[in-house]
């Protein structure tokens, strides 16, 4: 009876239209919109309902995962920094019961609707068919999961984080390999999310800035320690946007009416980032920024308005870099910077205990939690991580996680160098600053960044797969023998 309505349902003009929306280019906007409302106005509850409910309808209503797609990348933008985990004003507010049940249930129905997906739509038999990435991953998020075996300090939360890191990794990655069907168009539709997404985080930042900040006080330490947004501090918001740069230079040349719109959002994302004050991350979006400005005025099309606009924003950073040091103002801009120059904030003394855990726990290393047991127990947990991706694998998962981290390195070193294209390259870019800021920060071992990763990582995969079997389809042994 359940299926006979959900079919009879599909067939309506009302879930047709619905679906067709949710497949165009202003879906995605909309969810932007309602995950800044949330945002900035603490409704964290009521936009993470909006999600939910999305991801619920295309789940049961639509053969393919094409529109859940902006609902995954898109949803974590709805927690507001007054309820963070962590970062709130004391409230507490999503360890009260209320919140935890309600949350509870929002996890209940989207895991049984994405069950009931891939049982009635077929999913299951399509998730573990070859790839190439895939022996890496399950090999990856295994040695995760044994974080910190045999060790003295092993807690319940290190298999918490290894289930995380599975579901951010692994089953992300496989959910969509078996409910999406690639096409080489929605390269550009995987792009404009990150693009909106890019301009959805500068907007966020600036409600802080504007509810927060004093005009006239310097951007230093203490002003740092304020930037929350309530998904991430500031650290993390910088690494976000940096991986999502490289995107808007593939728009430029993939959507080229609006190449000189995407060029906008790449200065404003760059400048966003130089706000957030972190140094990882600016000082990785500038030469993203310089090589994808380059390139862009190098390749035909455009590359004629690029060359003036970027003419035009090379004269507008002089112009208003002159306006600074001589009102002065430049001391205040840089404060942050010039206060902490080089200076590894703790992270040489964190690596260097992660080399004492290796050697102690050499095989699966200390866990997630050794830093927090041993050494700081009042921190959250994640504030213990080691910020380097390969220092914390091999501190708190042994030789066993450094390897399967490794293995999966190749691997994705392999398929970017597999027939390099203008698509490929892009992304590339994309990952590249992922695992690059992942040597100074836990990127990777956060869930909202790793979905970005997995999908980056499968689109990159299926569009090799289109062009191999292109190419089959065009070779002598795809070719009807004629009878004799």
């Amino acid at each position: 009876m359940t299926v006979a309505w959900i079919e009879r349902f599909r067939g309506s003009a009302g879930c047709g239209r619905v679906l067709r929306f949710f497949d165009s280019n202003y879906f995605p906007i909309c969810l932007c919109a309602a995950a800044l409302v949330s945002n900035t106005l603490g409704l964290d509850i009521a936009g993470y309902a909006v999600f939910v409910a999305c991801a619920v309808f295309i789940n049961l209503f639509s053969d393919q995962t094409r529109a859940g797609i902006p609902v995954l990348l898109l949803g974590v933008f709805s927690t507001s920094a007054m309820h963070s985990p962590g970062y709130s004003d004391g409230s507490n507010f999503y360890m009260t019961a209320p919140v935890l049940a309600t949350l509870g249930s929002f996890a209940v129905i989207l895991a049984c609707s994405l069950v009931f997906h891939l049982t009635y739509y077929g999913g299951w038999r399509r998730m573990l068919r070859g790839s190439r990435l895939l022996p890496g991953l399950v090999v990856l998020c295994g040695a995760t999961m044994l974080n910190g075996l045999f060790s003295p300090h092993y807690r319940p939360v290190n298999l918490l984080i290894g289930l995380l890191q599975l579901f951010s990794l692994l089953l992300v990655y496989l959910f969509f390999s078996a409910t999406y069907r690639y096409d080489k168009k929605d390269l550009v539709y995987l792009a404009r999310i990150c693009a909106l997404a890019g301009i959805l985080i500068a907007v966020e930042l600036l409600f802080v800035y504007t509810a927060k900040y004093e005009w006239g006080s310097p951007l230093n330490n203490d002003w740092k320690g304020q930037i929350i947004i309530g998904w991430g501090v500031s650290n993390i918001i910088g690494i976000m946007m940096v991986i999502l740069l490289p995107m808007y230079f593939y728009l430029m040349q993939a959507d080229k009416p609006r190449g000189w719109l995407y060029y906008i959002g790449a200065v404003a994302v760059t400048v966003a980032i130089f706000y957030t004050l972190s140094r990882a991350a600016f000082f990785l979006a500038l030469p993203v920024f310089f090589a994808g400005a380059a390139i862009s005025c190098l390749l035909k099309g455009n590359r004629r308005l690029y060359q003036i606009m970027t003419g035009a924003i090379a004269a507008a950073a002089v112009v208003v870099g002159v306006l600074l040091f001589d009102s002065g103002l430049i001391d205040e801009l840089l404060g942050f910077f010039k206060e902490v120059k080089l200076n590894d904030r703790g992270r040489f003394e964190l690596w260097k205990k992660d080399i004492d855990f290796f050697l102690a726990y050499p095989l699966f290393g200390g866990g997630f939690a050794v830093e927090q047991v041993v050494n700081m127990p009042h921190r959250p947990i994640f504030h213990t991580f080691s910020h380097n991706t390969v220092m914390q694998m091999l501190g708190k998962c042994g030789l066993i996680g450094l390897a399967a981290y490794l293995y999966h390195c190749a691997d994705t070193v392999r398929l970017y160098l597999t027939r390099p294209t203008l698509d490929r390259l892009f992304m590339g870019a994309s990952v590249a600053c992922f695992v690059i800021t992942g040597l100074l920060d836990n990127g990777f071992f956060y869930v909202f960044t790793t979905f970005y990763y997995s999908l980056f990582l499968l689109f990159t995969e299926r569009g090799l797969e289109a062009e191999d079997a292109a190419a089959f389809r065009g070779s002598p042994l795809c070719k009807p023998k004629r009878p004799l």
